[in-house]
């Protein structure tokens, strides 16, 4: 079980430090994570930091399940989300497209047997 885990980058000493942290904040599918419906699952949320500040529109839940998500596999999503928006953040541009189709990240796309960046072609 995941609760925070968090990768940070900074390619040169010129460009703003980027973080990414993935966290169960007891969200679930409908909102609230309510463990007394069967149909429901906790799920982890990302958030994208820039010079140790949030990043407007970059914090959206995912469909990473907080129960059953691997430490690996979470290393696996922050890579893929950091990989998304790590250009972007350091050219200026906004991040909101591309963190809101990140929230479509799910287990199947974080297994060991998935290429980690596979989903990266269909992002803007």
């Amino acid at each position: 079980m995941i609760t925070y885990q968090e990768t940070e980058r900074q390619d040169n000493e010129d460009d703003a430090p980027v973080v990414v942290c993935l966290e169960d904040i007891g969200e679930g599918i409908q909102g609230e994570y309510n463990e007394d419906d069967p149909n429901d699952m906790p799920l982890l949320r990302f958030t994208v930091f820039k010079d140790h500040e949030a990043v407007e529109d970059s914090s959206y839940c995912t469909q990473l399940n907080v129960d059953t998500i691997t430490e690996e596999q979470a290393t696996r999503a922050l890579n893929i989300i950091m990989e998304a928006v790590y250009d972007k953040l350091q050219s200026g541009d906004s991040v909101k497209r591309t963190c809101e189709q990140l929230s479509w990240l799910e287990m199947g796309d974080v297994k060991n047997d998935s290429p980690v960046y596979g989903m990266l072609k269909d992002i803007d």
